[in-house]
């Protein structure tokens, strides 16, 4: 599915929510997956499985502090400053997160019923898996697949008072480069957009698409968030392309900023040489 379409799909704002659809996104989306077979069911079981147990692992040997306005603060303080964003209403909100810094956040929010956006493919629903056993709730779709109904479902969430977050590079990339589906959602929600990115003093970095920052044992985390972005209900293409570059641009300076502060020290795996073919 081309943005176009998938803008045009969900401009118009949801139904009304009622008590029912509290579980539509998730039975809907659920009915969306891939079927696997009993190997590969069976497979990203026990890939939940372990992917959870190494994110709590990991990430209660680390030490985690919040970088925002400029200064560093230890855990709890979230609560005040999503608060002023939240309002008086104690509004949801919804939360952009890059694809390979993420770690920090989703050991961090773990167990407070955040609504995420995972892929339909087979590796989505692993991700899905694991995301579920650290008390999160999913919804499947992208960009690609399934996503105006994915954004619908994320939507209705968001009517019913729940948080929402978004790897907004994902889910194939190119890295930190934000597409327009968090700027919709929060076009038809009329909640902000709040970056967020992560860090480690010492991580491994894949060689992925994403270069993926996978910390070590007993490091020091930290979370950074900048001001709320708002997007106008009656945005047009040019207003959700702005608000998605600014977005973007938030985000990457953000990240530069947090790594320049903490100056990790980064164990990178070499990429494979190809082999040498002969004539």
């Amino acid at each position: 599915m081309q943005d176009d379409d998938l803008h045009s799909k969900v401009t118009a704002p949801p139904k009304p929510a009622t008590d029912d659809d509290a579980s539509v996104g998730d039975a809907k989306a659920a009915q969306a997956q891939p079927k696997l077979g009993f190997k590969k069911r069976a497979q990203a079981a026990i890939a939940g499985l372990l992917g959870s147990t190494v994110i709590r692992g990991l990430g209660m040997t680390a030490r985690t502090r919040l970088f925002f306005r400029g200064e560093m603060h230890k855990p709890g303080f979230e609560k005040a400053a999503l608060d002023e964003f939240r309002g008086p209403s104690a509004a949801p909100l919804l939360f952009a997160v890059w694809h390979g810094s993420s770690f920090p956040v989703v050991h961090y929010w773990r167990g407070r019923g955040l609504c995420v956006l995972t892929s339909r493919s087979a590796d989505g629903q692993i991700v899905s898996g694991i995301l579920r056993r650290l008390g999160y709730t999913t919804v499947h779709g992208s960009s690609s697949r399934g996503g105006s109904r994915a954004l619908i479902d994320l939507a209705r969430f968001v009517q019913h008072g729940g948080d929402a977050a978004i790897t907004v590079d994902g889910p194939r990339g190119p890295a930190q480069r934000v597409k327009p589906g968090i700027v919709l959602l929060a076009k038809i929600t009329g909640r902000p957009i709040i970056p967020l990115v992560g860090t480690a003093d010492r991580f491994v970095q894949f060689q992925s698409w994403d270069r993926f920052r996978l910390p070590f044992p007993f490091t020091r985390m930290v979370i950074a968030g900048d001001e709320p972005i708002h997007v106008p209900a009656d945005a047009d293409h040019e207003c959700v392309e702005r608000k998605r570059m600014e977005l973007e641009q938030k985000m990457r300076e953000l990240q530069r900023n947090v790594d320049e502060l903490i100056k990790p020290r980064v164990w990178r795996f070499r990429e494979k040489k190809p082999k040498n073919r002969r004539a």
